[in-house]
């Protein structure tokens, strides 16, 4: 059980170390980077899963993983908005240069200038 505690630790620690990555890349606003580590990030996460199911809570060092685990958290929070940023200053530029034909649940809107009949899908 003690090998397990280790393990899920040790991924918890890269895990860590990884969103610490993910969030120099995301300033960077490197896409080929975070493709790149997004399937590590997926790998590890399974490999947590896997392992937390099996380790007896009695096994666990709980403070050093309660500290790991927020320190996952706040980082992981931090990545989150910054995304979420990104995408309010990305999605407010595009709505100025190019102006929208559809809603936001996809449908089309009407042309707002009577008599004006130009095919807007083209």
């Amino acid at each position: 059980m003690e090998r397990k505690s280790n393990d899920l630790y040790a991924a918890l620690v890269e895990l860590k170390e990884l969103l610490v990555e993910e969030n120099e890349i995301l300033k960077r606003l490197d896409m080929k980077a975070l493709q790149e580590l997004l399937p590590r990030k997926t790998s590890l996460l399974n490999i947590i899963d896997q392992t937390h199911s099996v380790v007896d809570e009695n096994g666990l060092r709980k403070e050093e993983f309660k500290k790991v685990i927020e320190d996952i958290r706040t980082q992981n929070e931090r990545n989150r908005f910054f995304v979420e940023e990104a995408l309010k200053v990305y999605t407010g530029l595009l709505s100025v240069i190019l102006p929208s034909n559809y809603t936001p649940e996809g449908l089309k809107k009407p042309c707002l200038m009577p008599g004006i009949k130009l095919n807007q899908e083209a």
